[in-house]
């Protein structure tokens, strides 16, 4: 007996992406321990062993979680920075009585 048709790259991905907001939703809800993969299938809406078929487990999860958020992060932090001057940031201090230019190697704060 077959399994039915085969996901597109396009909906596997879309499914990866549901399972990855169920399982934020649930570690933020009840914390990562307390939470079980039977619990993450549940919120998206699939059988416990399809979880499986995406990711090996909820430290998987985590994992994946944790990488796109570092590099969203630095993808973000690079648009806003000063690329082009090696040493320089884009963000002055803003502590008091600072008169960083910019160059991290100079500032005495």
């Amino acid at each position: 007996m077959g399994r039915g048709r085969s996901l597109t790259d396009q909906e596997a991905q879309r499914r990866r992406e549901e399972i990855m907001r169920a399982a934020m939703q649930c570690f933020a809800d009840k914390g990562y321990h307390h939470t079980t993969v039977g619990d993450i299938a549940q919120a998206a809406g699939i059988a416990h062993g399809t979880l499986y078929l995406y990711f090996e487990g909820k430290k998987a999860l985590l994992f994946e979680f944790l990488e796109q958020a570092v590099t969203e992060s630095v993808l973000e932090l690079l648009d806003n920075a000063d690329v082009g001057t090696p040493g320089k940031s884009s963000v002055a201090s803003s502590q008091p009585g600072c008169n960083c230019t910019g160059t991290m190697a100079t500032c005495s704060k």
